[in-house]
């Protein structure tokens, strides 16, 4: 069974890590020059700190058997981040995310994401519509606004 748990100062730098390797291993095939120096900046360890210490970003990461497989961040209702490693996706683990947040989220009547091209399936999926009819591009990513709303959930 996964568990989601709010990361501590101590795993900042494993998810960077984690972080880094999925980007740099998935995300070339899709992104920009322009956006894979966005997401390892975004990434590095001093920017995860940098928001870690900021009150209303709230961080998560996946662990199954002690093993971090995967990480999220929450800027109040805005998921800033989903990312499960390659080897443990299929397994309902997002599905199961989304889920838990929705259940945590009490305060907010509304989930926003700004989806990759190659994740818009999986939020359309689990409840979320586009905002937009086509991708929209800043700092070299493209992405497509997205909306959960509570009546849905």
């Amino acid at each position: 069974m996964v568990n989601f748990k709010k990361i501590s100062l101590d795993n900042i730098e494993n998810i960077s890590v984690l972080m880094n390797r999925i980007i740099i291993n998935e995300e070339i095939y899709t992104t920009s020059i322009k956006g894979m120096q966005t997401l390892l900046n975004f990434y590095s360890i001093k920017q995860i700190t940098d928001r870690f210490n900021t009150p209303k970003n709230v961080f998560f990461h996946f662990e199954l058997n002690n093993i971090i497989v995967g990480f999220a961040e929450l800027e109040n209702n805005h998921l800033v981040s989903l990312f499960i490693d390659k080897n443990m996706r299929n397994k309902g683990i997002g599905k199961e995310f989304i889920q838990f947040i929705t259940n945590e989220s009490q305060l907010y009547s509304e989930i926003t994401v700004f989806a990759s091209p190659t994740s818009i399936d999986f939020y359309t999926k689990n409840g979320f519509s586009q905002q937009s009819v086509n991708c929209k591009e800043n700092y070299g990513l493209l992405y497509m606004p997205m909306i959960l709303k509570k009546e849905t959930i």
